[in-house]
């Protein structure tokens, strides 16, 4: 056996146990196994005893093999509606080529898929998986995210010439998935155990907040949704309000009435979206 210090024998067995090709070949592309004396399977009882039932390469190869079926596992437990969409055998192929794009760097792996999304837009080049992981991922980011008061003000009280620099506190949880596909449709009918077909594209948008010990998901109005994206993004009310009409005038839909942008606030409110609000200035007033 080796006499090698423990730290040194630490690098080698994760450099070996995260290569991402065959064990074997994991073997002797580790940095360390020429130093160990380690660079194939016939050489593992240098640094590794024999079990009672298995060998060194045997036991080895539990460790290398159990790595990725975890992470994989993490990534499924994460989106099981882009599991269901994908089939489990594609499923596994896309997350093992996230997991050797994206290794983790983490003991703690709540973090883990939080590029999963990015990754099915660039690599797999599915718009509809990616935003429909978009979505399971801000369920994800609400059940850890920080518990936050609901604010149940009346924006109506405020003087007039207050509203243009109002900026809104969001929900610590609070996350607004605009999509290219309607995925909250999708995922409430995975949900139900419907096994939905893949859907037509049409644009949706959807608010996700934990409320006490309950996340929901809040179907907006496509009009009102970029408004309550840079609200909750800091963005000043009045130049919300401004980018919002500017996108709806490029897209040449109607304008946001004063009793459209009310009813959606009041709505807003009473969902508990947003912890309060601050008075402020835009940023073209800033200089």
């Amino acid at each position: 056996m080796t006499t090698a210090p423990l730290h040194l024998l630490q690098r080698w067995f994760v450099s070996v146990v995260t290569h991402d090709g065959p064990l074997e070949e994991a073997l002797a592309a580790a940095e360390l196994g020429p130093a160990l004396g380690v660079t194939c399977g016939a050489e593992l009882s240098r640094v590794l005893t024999a079990g009672s039932r298995l060998g060194p390469l045997e036991r080895m190869a539990v460790y290398h093999g159990g790595y990725r079926a975890r992470l994989v596992e993490c990534l499924a437990d994460d989106y099981p509606a882009v599991v269901h969409a994908l089939g489990e055998d594609a499923f596994g192929d896309v997350a093992s080529s996230y997991i050797t794009r994206c290794p983790s760097r983490s003991p703690n792996l709540n973090a883990f898929g939080r590029f999963f999304p990015q990754h099915l837009e660039q690599q797999a080049g599915d718009a509809f998986l990616a935003d429909l992981a978009r979505l399971e991922w801000a369920l994800v980011e609400a059940v850890h995210a920080e518990p936050g008061h609901s604010w149940q003000g009346d924006l109506t009280a405020l003087p007039p010439e207050a509203w243009a620099g109002l900026r809104l506190a969001p929900q610590p949880s609070l996350r607004i998935i605009l999509a290219r596909y309607p995925v909250d449709a999708y995922y409430q009918a995975f949900r139900d155990d419907a096994a939905p077909p893949r859907p037509e594209r049409a644009p949706s948008a959807t608010a996700v907040v934990r409320r006490d010990d309950r996340v929901w998901r809040i179907r907006i109005e496509e009009a009102t949704a970029p408004l309550l994206e840079r609200l909750a993004g800091g963005m000043p009310l009045g130049e919300a309000l401004a980018e919002t009409e500017a996108l709806l005038a490029d897209a040449e839909g109607a304008p946001l009435s004063p009793d459209v942008v009310l009813r959606a606030f009041r709505e807003w409110v009473r969902l508990g979206l947003f912890a309060g609000l601050a008075s402020g200035v835009s940023s073209r007033d800033r200089g």
